[in-house]
C-alpha cells in the first residue's frame, strides 16, 4: 500500500523502532501476514489476509520508540488512533478507507483498503517527466481525493508522490493520514513540532505555523512540478537546508527545465506554491480546474486564418 520514501524523514526529532512481524505470523489470531508493502517513519505496511472475511487488506503495525520511552510511545498510540478517527471521516474513492484500529500481543495495528498498484513515486522513478496530458489526469485524482478531505475538515500535510497510489484500473488514491490534522479556521499558532516532509512541505509548515487546506495545496503544486519536471523544485544540501529555502526564493517556473509546457501549465503549478497561502488557490478543486483548463487550452483548435 506504501513504498519506502527517500525523503521520508519528518521533522520531528524521534526515532522508532519497526515492530518484528515474520511472514505467515497470524494477528488478532485473524490477520495472515503475506508480505511487507513498505515502511515509514510512524508505521510498517503489511499485506495481510483476513481469514474471517476472505479478504486481502493493508495492515499498518504502529512503530514503538526505538529507546523504549512510554511517554512518546502514548504520544504516538494518540497520533495512530488520529490517523483512525479522521481517515475514516472522508469517504471518496480518491482516497484509501480506513477501517479499524486493532492490537495483537502488545502491537497496534490499522487495518485498511489493500490497492493494487505501484506509487506516484515508484511512476516518477521509472518514467521520469511525464508528459501533460498523462500528468493531469493523476493529478486531477489527488485534488478529488484532498478536496473530499478538506470538505470533512482533515488536512493531510504529507502530500508526497510516496504517498499517492495509482491503481491497476487506473484509479488514483491518497493514503496515509498519519500526521493529518482536524482543520481549525481559526488556529494560527504554531506548533510544537515541525511536521511534514521536507521536500514537500509549506514555507508555514516549515516555520512551526498550523497548516491550513492551502497547506496541502502547496504539497500538491511540488508534486506536479515533480511530475512534469521529473525532479523537485528544491534539492541539493541538506534536508533542512531544502525545506528553508523555500521561505527565502520564489517558487520555480517548471518552463525552465521544460520548454514545451503550456503558460497555463506551468501557472497552474506555481500559483499552487506560492510563497504566502491567500496568493494559492482557493481549494482543491480550483486547482482541478486550472489544471484541466490548461490541457484543453493547449489542444484547442486554432481559429482559420
Amino acid at each position: 500500500m506504501t513504498s519506502s520514501d527517500p525523503h521520508a524523514a519528518t521533522m520531528t526529532g524521534e526515532e522508532h523502532a519497526a515492530p518484528a512481524v515474520e511472514i505467515g505470523s497470524v494477528l488478532a489470531s485473524r490477520y495472515e501476514v503475506l508480505s511487507v508493502l513498505g515502511a515509514g517513519a510512524m508505521g510498517t505496511v503489511l499485506r495481510v489476509h483476513d481469514r474471517e472475511l476472505d479478504e486481502t487488506l493493508a495492515l499498518k503495525v504502529l512503530h514503538t520508540h526505538a529507546h523504549g520511552d512510554v511517554a512518546r510511545d502514548a504520544r504516538a498510540l494518540d497520533r495512530f488512533r488520529q490517523e483512525v478517527k479522521l481517515a475514516r471521516r472522508v469517504t471518496h474513492k480518491n482516497v484509501a478507507r480506513t477501517f479499524e484500529l486493532g492490537e495483537s500481543g502488545g502491537l497496534r495495528f490499522i487495518t485498511m483498503e489493500l490497492v493494487e498498484g505501484e506509487s506516484l513515486a515508484r511512476l516518477i522513478e521509472r518514467r521520469k517527466a511525464l508528459p501533460p496530458n498523462e500528468a493531469v489526469p493523476l493529478l486531477a485524482g489527488i485534488c478529488d481525493g484532498l478536496a473530499a478531505a478538506h470538505a470533512a475538515s482533515v488536512i493531510h500535510r504529507d502530500i508526497k508522490p510516496e504517498n499517492v497510489l495509482i491503481e491497476t484500473t487506473g484509479r488514483v488514491v491518497v493514503t496515509d493520514f498519519g500526521i493529518a490534522k482536524q482543520h481549525d479556521p481559526g488556529d494560527a499558532s504554531r506548533t510544537q513540532q515541525i511536521v511534514g516532509t521536507p521536500f514537500y512541505m509549506a514555507p508555514e509548515q516549515v516555520e512551526g505555523i498550523a497548516a491550513t487546506p492551502r497547506s496541502d495545496l502547496y504539497a500538491l503544486g511540488v508534486v506536479a512540478y515533480e511530475m512534469l519536471v521529473g525532479e523537485p523544485p528544491w534539492s541539493g544540501g541538506t534536508v533542512a537546508q531544502v525545506a528553508f529555502r523555500r521561505l527565502f526564493e520564489p517558487p520555480p517556473d517548471p518552463r525552465l527545465k521544460k520548454r514545451e509546457l503550456s503558460d497555463a501549465l506551468a501557472s497552474a503549478v506555481m500559483k499552487c506554491m506560492a510563497r504566502q497561502p491567500a496568493d494559492r488557490f482557493d481549494s482543491a478543486l480550483a486547482v482541478r480546474d486550472a489544471l484541466v483548463h490548461s490541457i484543453r487550452a493547449s489542444v484547442a483548435p486554432q481559429p482559420a486564418p
